[in-house]
């Protein structure tokens, strides 16, 4: 590793300059900001990033300071700094050249591009605003926590307002509040190209999706609840353990008083519904040795759509914050 020399160094190639705190890093990036400029260099064609604003703004300070020692030390002909002392002397030095570079670096400063990260690529995004599709009057955001919440709140006014007492339940019941949903907008704002999971908004999503799940459900038991109660005392793939006759009689009254009504009144689906999905069956029919397969009729379906329509719901209220958010 080489011990760092300002003056020596080749501008003409990418260097790395490792250093610790405390060392002269500073003084090292003004000086070589120095040589850039009085190389030949334009002030707009020099830039110089840091972290934050406060080290951007003192960075700012250090070089101007140095550019005034420069000019001061090319004036008196000498300096105390070993660096300005030699870059400044020697008999190739052409002085009114270099002091016309140093005053015109002096007298556009506050043009000089000193910025933070995130200053930087805000000013490339304005000034090339047709290129990047942004809008001309982009702001730079230090703290985004105010848009975030300005967000979900634009969503939440949108979206939840005219919704039906059955989903504002759905969403207490979820602990779904603007709150809740910050966390994921600003997921959304970190990682704006992540690959989300289903693709697409699920269609039927709303409440006329729920009631016309819910009258299939009715239609098939009303029309064929015979049928299925004899799948489920006779078929071998039940399990009988779990879907004894005390079990499965109450199940079956339960479920049948839950789809007496014409509409569905709740998302508090009756929880013996549940015990006739598709999945459930096949569920607990795994559990027997020999399970010959779980029965099969369009009811047990229906079941599994009415009593997976809160979940599925939930996801596309989020993706629709998500693609709320990107927009």
């Amino acid at each position: 590793m080489k011990q760092l020399q300002p003056e020596n160094m080749e501008l003409d190639r990418i260097n790395l300059i490792e250093a610790s705190a405390g060392t002269g890093k500073t003084y090292t990036i003004t000086s070589l900001f120095v040589r850039l400029i009085l190389g030949g260099f334009n002030l707009e064609q020099v830039l110089a990033v840091t972290f934050t604003e406060a080290a951007a703004g003192e960075l700012r300070d250090r070089i101007r300071t140095r550019l005034i020692e420069a000019l001061a030390a090319l004036e008196r002909g000498h300096s105390d700094d070993p660096f300005l002392q030699h870059v400044l002397t020697g008999p190739d030095i052409q002085e009114n050249l270099l002091r016309n570079r140093l005053r015109a670096a002096l007298g556009a400063f506050d043009e000089a591009a000193v910025f933070t990260i995130h200053g930087f690529c805000h000013r490339v995004l304005r000034e090339n605003a047709f290129e990047s599709g942004m809008v001309f009057d982009t702001q730079l955001v230090s703290d985004a926590l105010p848009l975030y919440r300005e967000i979900v709140l634009d969503f939440w006014t949108r979206q939840v307002y005219g919704l039906s007492g059955i989903f504002i339940r759905l969403l207490q019941k979820k602990n779904i509040t603007p709150g809740s949903l910050m966390d994921l907008v600003r997921t959304v704002a970190a990682e704006p190209d992540r690959r989300v999971l289903p693709p697409d908004t699920a269609p039927g999503m709303t409440e006329e999706g729920l009631h016309e799940i819910y009258q299939k459900t009715r239609s098939i038991w009303q029309k064929e609840g015979r049928e299925i109660q004899a799948i489920l005392e006779s078929h071998p793939g039940v399990n009988r353990r779990s879907y004894n006759k005390k079990n499965l009689g109450v199940w079956l009254e339960n479920v049948r008083a839950f789809l007496e009504p014409h509409r569905i009144r709740s998302f508090e689906t009756e929880k013996s519904i549940e015990k006739f999905t598709r999945s459930q069956l096949a569920q607990t029919g795994a559990k027997m040795k020999k399970a010959p397969g779980c029965p099969e009729h369009p009811f047990f379906s229906a079941c599994e759509e009415l009593c997976t329509f809160p979940d599925r719901w939930l996801i596309t209220f989020k993706r629709q914050l998500m693609d709320y958010a990107r927009a």
